[in-house]
């Protein structure tokens, strides 16, 4: 399946990143496919959906997370660190 970028953050560039994205409870009704490239210094969000102008968006970071989520929601994958010390 080809999924197009919607939005890609260029940090160097533009001076943001995704923490600039607004913050927002987690929607299980949507799922994209996530692909990591840590030497990119792109984010690129892709989606199955269309995505409206103004409409909010989640971000899956994965398993290799480099903070401790403390989200807190019962679906969370990393409910099993939440309780752990930052790094």
């Amino acid at each position: 399946m080809y999924v197009r970028p919607i939005k890609v953050l260029r940090p160097r560039r533009e001076k943001r990143s995704a923490r600039q994205i607004a913050a927002s409870p987690y929607d299980h009704s949507r799922s994209a496919p996530r692909r990591r490239d840590q030497s990119a210094s792109n984010l690129r969000v892709a989606t199955t959906a269309e995505i409206r102008r103004g409409e909010e968006v989640t971000v899956d970071y994965g398993d290799d997370l480099w903070f401790i989520c403390r989200c807190g929601l019962e679906g969370c994958g990393h409910r099993d660190t939440q309780g752990e010390d930052d790094p």
